[in-house]
């Protein structure tokens, strides 16, 4: 990693870099663009890439020292409790809120620049809303999981339509939610409602 960001650090100016393969693939970019479809769009994502990867290392390596005077008992929170009924619906939403992220993405992605950065929008309004689901889940001893929806949830459809019956498919489970339990509840759920009503109707487009 760390020759990666001496490599981005000097971008422009490419010298040799070897055992990182994030900045091998980018030397290879930007020495061989007739290689690579879009290459300058490609080339920039890896930099970036590459550039936030060094970010988050530092980032995580300071929480691991901040946190080494610590037994993991006094930080750690065992997420071991059997899912209740509400639970399982959060669970099921959190499920459907990641395949709207990556579908979200996957269509930005295959758009490119006539995507006009309406779909990453979305798919960070998604992710936005993954976090507090799953945050919440945490919140009730109920360990988050990061899969898409089961096929009985949501058929597997051709790209596009897959995001657009998962978005519909979270909008009904957000306004049952809504309903099971107290204000902070409803709050969130008419946010994240508010959010899917956007992507439904943009994907309608």
């Amino acid at each position: 990693m760390r020759l990666a960001w001496a490599y981005s650090e000097n971008w422009g100016t490419p010298t040799v870099v070897s055992g990182a393969p994030d900045a091998v693939g980018l030397y290879t970019i930007v020495e061989r663009p007739d290689l690579f479809p879009q290459s300058d769009r490609l080339s920039h994502l890896i930099k970036l890439i590459i550039d936030e990867g060094v970010n988050h290392f530092e980032r995580f390596t300071a929480v691991k020292g901040h946190l080494s005077e610590f037994a993991e008992e006094e930080y750690l929170r065992r997420l071991d409790r059997t899912p209740g009924p509400l639970d399982l619906q959060l669970l099921q939403l959190a499920d459907l809120n990641y395949a709207v992220l990556l579908g979200a993405m996957k269509e930005t992605l295959a758009l490119g620049d006539s995507a006009g950065g309406v779909l990453i929008e979305h798919a960070r309004r998604a992710m936005t809303s993954l976090h507090e689901v799953n945050h919440l889940l945490a919140s009730r001893d109920v360990a988050p999981r990061f899969r898409p929806p089961q096929p009985d949830v949501v058929p597997a459809l051709p790209d596009g339509q897959a995001t657009l019956a998962a978005a519909r498919a979270a909008r009904q489970l957000q306004e049952t939610i809504s309903s099971l339990d107290g204000a902070d509840l409803r709050g969130m759920m008419d946010r994240h409602r508010a959010t899917t009503d956007a992507l439904i109707a943009d994907l309608i487009l």
